[in-house]
């Protein structure tokens, strides 16, 4: 309600920011304090995750400023430079694109973070291999919680 009066990119930005930053520490809290001591490499899997998504999403998040002070002279350089790189240059298109890789990273560790804080992390398992794929909070099927249990204890053998 107060931007549509105020009608300031600036503190949009600023209280997008700061919501942001109040639920994740908020989930930082709650993880440490409730997790840490029952799943310690767990946490730190989440936290690594977590990590990453908050770059991507301050990637484009710093990208959204710049575009925002720069816009005229981003502008006239994908004019000048032309299709199909001028687009390389849209900095509001790439806020959007890496902010939401980040959002959805977050939301991953929130949905996570949720069954494990509820005691529900033996019925889910979060999937995230590298930082070149897209994380996922998947149930685990019949028996493959067992299988990979196996396997993991062989592998460390």
């Amino acid at each position: 309600m107060i931007y549509h009066h105020l009608q300031d990119p600036k503190f949009h930005q600023d209280a997008f920011a700061l919501m942001t930053i109040v639920v994740l520490f908020r989930s930082f809290y709650l993880m440490e304090s409730n997790l840490r001591a029952v799943d310690p490499a767990c946490v730190n899997h989440m936290w690594r995750m977590v990590a990453w998504g908050i770059t991507v999403f301050l990637a484009g998040y710093a990208l959204w400023c710049l575009d925002n002070v720069y816009c005229g002279d981003l502008r006239g350089w994908r004019r000048s430079v032309g299709m199909p790189w001028g687009f390389l240059l849209e900095g509001h298109g790439w806020w959007h694109l890496l902010t939401g890789v980040g959002a959805y990273y977050e939301l991953m560790y929130g949905i996570y973070l949720r069954h494990c804080l509820d005691g529900r992390q033996n019925e889910y398992r979060l999937v995230w291999s590298s930082v070149f794929s897209i994380p996922d909070v998947r149930r685990w099927a019949s028996g493959e919680r067992e299988l990979s249990n196996r396997y993991a204890s062989k592998k460390r053998v």
